[in-house]
This record gives structure tokens, C-alpha cells and sequence, in this order.
């Protein structure tokens, strides 16, 4: 960032997209910060000006800073891109500039909070119901789960896996589905097109093969079990490295379907 763009940046007021710090915040209160703007539209966090008056104190430790937002986001959060950390230097003082991009897994929650944050204004406030409905909507319509997995092919696709999860649908609706399982996985955004064939995306190579880490490297399920039928309050969580038949038929027996 350039003193320009820093000169710019500061000119302006705090709200949807930019907040003041004089200095560091605390743990809950910075976490709570950057998940907001994560579930809102991204935004910008100066430390080294007051919040009200937008006097530019500058920091003493700019390093200090940034090890310290880096080290409360790792343990207080689960980002899947971390925030661009810049210094600069400003009428003869240091300033560091956070600049989170609006996620595209939302919602991002507080590592012991059961409700996601969001930005209103100049403020941080909890998602209502209905927000957190919406958030979770915009959460399932991009991302990595939808792209396609360049080094997977269909033939890579569990079939034991599939058919564990056909078996289970129509458990559960009493009925037939009445699709192959090629369709089924389309259905379920699993398969896309590849030019003139159809390959899996990254979520049917994670829920659908039986070895993810061969074509990801990492991969792991995490699995959040809600209580009632509302995707708010969560009870439980868990993740797993690999799935098989046996552990694809325990996911579903502890989902209730």
C-alpha cells in the first residue's frame, strides 16, 4: 500500500468496510472483527488510529502486530484465506493495515461461539436467524467445493460410496430415486463438465473417493451436527480424513438420515 492509498484510506470514516484500532484489541473482540467482515463484504482494519477522531498515533511494534493478529486468527478462528497484513509508514509513524477479503465460505464462526458474527455499519453484531440462513445459502453457492478437480476423473469415484448414499436417500424419503448414481452425483454438485465429459468436482472427490489426499492435499470432511432442524445452534463437530463405506454409514446414522 502506498502513502497515497493509505492517505485516502484514513480520510475516510469508519463502517461497513473499515475500523479504527489504536492498538491491539483483544483476542474475542479481534476475532469477532475479522469473521464479521468474512460474512459481510471484507474490509479494511487500521491499526494506529483512534477510532472517533481518526488521529494517527502510529504503532510501536508493527511486527508485534502482525504476529499478534496472525496468532489470534489461527487459534480463534478458521479462515481458509488469511487476512493481507501491510506496514506503513505515514508522517514519520508505523501503521498496519489488515485487509480481509469477503469470504466465499461463509459463515465463519469464533472457535466457541455458536452464532457467526456480522458487520453493520461500524459495528460487529451476532446474525439473526434469518441471517444466518442467508449466510449459509451464499456459502453453498461457490467456492472450492464447486470447482473441478483437475487430477481426479470419474472413474476415481467410489461406487461402494455412492451407492451408500443413494441407499440412504431413499431410506429415508421411502422411495426410489430413480437416477443413476452419475445423476445423482450431478444433482448433488458433485460432478461438473469437463469440455465434452463430466469429472468431479472437489466436493464429490472429498465425499466420494475413498483416498481424498491423493488429489488434495489435507483434505478432511468436517461434519456439524445442529440441533432441531435450524442451522444455527450447532452440538457437535468432527472431521475425518477419509471416507469409507463403514464411516459413510455411521455419518448418516448420527445425522438422523
Amino acid at each position: 500500500m502506498t502513502p497515497e492509498e493509505f492517505e485516502r484510506l484514513v480520510d475516510q470514516r469508519e463502517g461497513e468496510m473499515l475500523d479504527f484500532k489504536r492498538e491491539m484489541p483483544s483476542s474475542s473482540d479481534l476475532a469477532k472483527l475479522v469473521t464479521a467482515f468474512y460474512n459481510t463484504r471484507g474490509g479494511a482494519i487500521v491499526f494506529g488510529v483512534e477510532g472517533e477522531t481518526r488521529r494517527l498515533v502510529g504503532v510501536a511494534s508493527p511486527q508485534g502486530i502482525e504476529e499478534g493478529v496472525t496468532n489470534i486468527l489461527r487459534a480463534r478462528c478458521s479462515l481458509d484465506v488469511m487476512p493481507v497484513v501491510e506496514f506503513v509508514s505515514y508522517q514519520n509513524k508505523e501503521f498496519v493495515v489488515v485487509t480481509c477479503l469477503q469470504g466465499v465460505r461463509k459463515p465463519y464462526l469464533v472457535g466457541g461461539e455458536t452464532r457467526p458474527y456480522i458487520r453493520v455499519g461500524s459495528s460487529n453484531r451476532e446474525a439473526q436467524d434469518e441471517e444466518v440462513r442467508r449466510l449459509y445459502i451464499e456459502g453453498s453457492e461457490g467456492g472450492f467445493e464447486v470447482l473441478p478437480c483437475r487430477s481426479a476423473t470419474i472413474a476415481d469415484l467410489s461406487e461402494v460410496l455412492v451407492a451408500v448414499y443413494v441407499r440412504r436417500r431413499e431410506e429415508t424419503s421411502g422411495q426410489p430415486l430413480g437416477l443413476s448414481w452419475e445423476e445423482a452425483l450431478r444433482g448433488l454438485g458433485c460432478l461438473v463438465e469437463q469440455g465434452e465429459t463430466w469429472g468431479p468436482t472437489n466436493a464429490g472427490v472429498m465425499l466420494f473417493t475413498e483416498a481424498p489426499q491423493r488429489f488434495i492435499g489435507q483434505a478432511e470432511v468436517t461434519c456439524v451436527r445442529f440441533k432441531g432442524t435450524d442451522v444455527v445452534t450447532y452440538t457437535s463437530t468432527g472431521s475425518v480424513q477419509a471416507l469409507t463405506g463403514e464411516t459413510c454409514e455411521v455419518l448418516c446414522i448420527n445425522s438422523g438420515g
